[in-house]
């Protein structure tokens, strides 16, 4: 049997590698790794937003199964480590923390819900421009404007 013979077929180096992600997905916190990533980096003035915690995560789970596919198959050029391991690191990151929200998006859409609520009530005329609603299209554009 040649070498090429025994090299598992790329589907099984995919389920390889998704179980082994999935398992330490669902250790806390990948085992104590998420951690300290979170300390890094610090700003004075500001936390992380919610966007860049999710591309920090996705960083560390793309980076987590590029180097256990380089640990197992070391002689595999790194260009094809990449591709086999892009598709599977993305749906254990979607099925561990969700999918990442464009923020402009989210942006555009509180600010459409704020100007929606608030031509609503004008065309109303009840007087109190600041109902339930309207006040919680703010809170919404407020909470995406902390990040």
């Amino acid at each position: 049997m040649t070498a090429e013979e025994r090299a598992p077929s790329p589907e099984d180096r995919e389920q390889w590698l998704s179980e082994r992600l999935r398992r330490l997905c669902v250790e806390d916190d990948f085992a104590g790794a998420l951690e300290p990533l979170a300390r890094y980096p610090r700003f004075e003035s500001r936390s992380l937003s919610v966007f860049e915690d999710d591309l920090r995560d996705w960083g560390f789970v793309y980076g987590l199964a590029f180097g256990l596919a380089l640990a197992e198959w070391p002689d595999e050029p790194h260009e094809e480590i990449a591709k086999l391991v892009f598709e599977t690191a993305l749906s254990v990151s979607r099925r561990w923390s969700g999918e990442i929200e464009d923020p402009v998006a989210k942006r555009e859409m509180a600010l459409r819900a704020v100007v929606q609520r608030f031509a609503d009530v004008e065309r109303d005329g009840n007087g109190d421009t600041m109902d339930a609603d309207l006040s919680h299209a703010l809170s919404d554009l407020s909470a995406w404007a902390r990040g």
